[in-house]
């Protein structure tokens, strides 16, 4: 069995639920519910800042920055 990697948060950012990440994901997407081809295709890269900011970079060049915990 394989030693699992440690879990590194060098920047200290927030623990985020998995449904917040899937509602601002969601919502960044435009869909009416959660789509994880929708998500691999369209979905470039996720930063979370210390300061509980989501960056959602797309493939398409389009880049969303939403403050987690705000209703959008």
């Amino acid at each position: 069995m394989a030693n699992a990697l440690p879990i590194c948060n060098p920047c200290h950012a927030p623990q985020v639920r998995e449904t917040e990440l899937r509602r601002v994901i969601t919502c960044v997407l435009d869909l009416d519910e959660w789509d994880n081809d929708a998500v691999l295709e369209q979905v470039r890269t996720i930063t979370i800042s210390p300061h509980r900011q989501a960056v959602v970079a797309l493939e398409n060049g389009k880049v969303h920055t939403i403050t987690l915990g705000e209703e959008n």
